[in-house]
C-alpha cells in the first residue's frame, strides 16, 4: 500500500515555550497524464493511485464511456498513458438522464461515514477526500493533496468497479465549483453532497444539468441548492 504520509521533526512554539516532536506530514509526488502519447494534464498530487486517476480523469471528461471503448493504461516513474481507440474531442456536458430519488437520511448517513473515514487527513491536516455513495453504503474513497485528483480517483475507482453512476452521490471534502458539476454530469452522477459549499456558478450549472447539489452537510442539516425533488423536497 502506498504511503500517503512522512514523519518529519518540526519545532513548534506553544505557550511560550518551544520544542521538537515529530508530525505527519502528506507525501507529494508529481504526475502527468498523456492520451495517446499526447500530454493533457501534469500537476501535482498524493502518491499512488494514478491507473484510477487516470480512468477519472478520462471518465469524466467524456472521452471514454462504461463498456465501450478498449483502454490500455500504461504507468511508470509518474507518467500515465492512456491507449484509447476512436479517441473523440470531450462532448459538451448533457443533463443527467437519471431519474434516481433518494430521502436526506442517505446524504446525511453517507457524508457521516465520510467524515468519520480520512485517515490521512486526521493524521497530517493537508488532504481532501472524495467518495462514492450508493444506497446502502459509501465507497471508493480517495485522499490526495488535491481535490480535483481525489475526485478523480474516485471516480476513476467507481469506473473500474463498475458503478452505475446514474445511482449514486459524489461526496466531496472540498469546496464544489462548477467543474467538479461539469465532469459529475458528464460521468452522470445525480448528485453532489459536499461537506463545504458551492460557487454560485457550481449551482447555476447544476440545476441545468439535473444536479441536487447539496452543500455544508454536518449532522442532520445541510443546504439544497438545485433539483431538491430528488430529494422528494
Amino acid at each position: 500500500m502506498t504511503q500517503l504520509s512522512e514523519i518529519a521533526v518540526v519545532t513548534t512554539v506553544q505557550s511560550g515555550t518551544v520544542f521538537q516532536r515529530e508530525d505527519s506530514l502528506a507525501g507529494e509526488t508529481g504526475f502527468t497524464l498523456k492520451l495517446n502519447g499526447r500530454e493533457v494534464v501534469a500537476s501535482v498530487c498524493s502518491p499512488g493511485r494514478l491507473t484510477e486517476l487516470m480512468y477519472g480523469y478520462l471518465y469524466t471528461e467524456g472521452l471514454i464511456k462504461p463498456g465501450k471503448q478498449p483502454v490500455v493504461i500504461h504507468e511508470g516513474r509518474g507518467v500515465v498513458n492512456a491507449v484509447v481507440d476512436q479517441c473523440e474531442p470531450p462532448p459538451e456536458p448533457q443533463p443527467v438522464r437519471s431519474d434516481y430519488r433518494i430521502t436526506p437520511e442517505v446524504i446525511f448517513r453517507q457524508v457521516k461515514e465520510f467524515t468519520g473515514a480520512g485517515d490521512t487527513f486526521k493524521e497530517t491536516g493537508a488532504t481532501h477526500s472524495a467518495a462514492i455513495g450508493t444506497q446502502n453504503s459509501l465507497c471508493c474513497l480517495a485522499e490526495d493533496i488535491s481535490r480535483s485528483a481525489a475526485f478523480e480517483k474516485a471516480v476513476g475507482c467507481g469506473y473500474l468497479d463498475r458503478i452505475d453512476a446514474g445511482r449514486c452521490v459524489v461526496v466531496l471534502s472540498s469546496r464544489v465549483h462548477s467543474v467538479f458539476v461539469k465532469k459529475s454530469a458528464t460521468a452522470g452522477f445525480p448528485f453532489i453532497a459536499a461537506v463545504s459549499a458551492p460557487t454560485a456558478k457550481a449551482v447555476k450549472d447544476a440545476e441545468r444539468f439535473g444536479i441536487c447539489l447539496c452543500g455544508f452537510v454536518r449532522g442532520e442539516r445541510m443546504n439544497v441548492y438545485s433539483n431538491r425533488w430528488r430529494l422528494g423536497l
